[in-house]
C-alpha cells in the first residue's frame, strides 16, 4: 500500500474517531443530556462525512505527484478513494472499540437507557412507542456489544467514504 494513501487514510480515521466518539470521554453526562439528543444525530453524520475530506485530497493528491502528465481514470481514483477509505474505516472501528469497550465500558448501555427513554418520551402516539420499543430491542446486541456497535458504526463511514470516493473519481480523472 502507498504511503500517501495510508496517511491520508489514518488522518480521516483519526479526525472520525476524534471529533464522533472523543467528546464521549472528555464529557460523557453531556451524551447523557436528553436536551442535546436533538442535534446528535445530525452532528455525528456530519463528522463521519467530514472525516472523508481526506478520501478526496488523498485521491487528489496520489493522482498529482504518481499521474502528474498521465491519464488517471475513474476506475483508479475510485480504487485510490476506496483504499484511503478502508484505512479511514478501520481506524474508526477501533477507536470505537477502544472508546466503548476500554476507556469507557458501560457507556453504550447507559446512553441507550437514556435515549430509549427519551424517545419514549416524545413519540407522539402509541404506535410510535411501539416503533421505539422495537426499534430498541433490535439494536440490544450492539448494545451491549462494542465491538458490534463498532461495525455498525463503520458501515455508515464507509457508505461517506463510497460516496467521496465516486465523487472524487469522477471530478479528478483525466484522459
Amino acid at each position: 500500500m502507498n504511503k500517501e494513501l495510508r496517511n491520508y487514510g489514518i488522518i480521516g480515521g483519526l479526525i472520525g474517531t476524534v471529533f464522533f466518539v472523543g467528546p464521549i470521554v472528555v464529557n460523557p453526562d453531556h451524551y447523557l443530556d436528553p436536551d442535546h439528543f436533538e442535534n446528535g444525530e445530525i452532528i455525528g453524520y456530519t463528522i463521519m462525512f467530514l472525516s472523508m475530506i481526506p478520501v478526496f485530497l488523498g485521491t487528489r493528491a496520489y493522482r498529482n505527484k504518481y499521474f502528474h502528465d498521465s491519464p488517471f481514470s475513474f476506475t483508479k481514483g475510485l480504487v485510490t478513494g476506496l483504499i484511503i477509505t478502508g484505512v479511514a474505516t478501520l481506524i474508526f472501528y477501533i477507536g470505537n472499540v477502544v472508546i466503548y469497550e476500554v476507556i469507557s465500558p458501560g457507556f453504550l448501555e447507559k446512553f441507550s437507557v437514556v435515549y430509549y427513554d427519551y424517545a419514549l418520551e416524545e413519540a407522539p402516539n402509541e404506535l410510535a412507542r411501539t416503533a421505539v420499543i422495537e426499534d430498541y430491542e433490535s439494536m440490544e446486541p450492539y448494545i451491549k456489544n462494542g465491538f458490534l456497535y463498532g461495525i455498525l458504526m463503520s458501515i455508515f463511514v464507509i457508505i461517506f467514504g463510497l460516496i467521496i470516493s465516486l465523487i472524487s473519481a469522477f471530478t479528478l480523472k483525466r484522459a
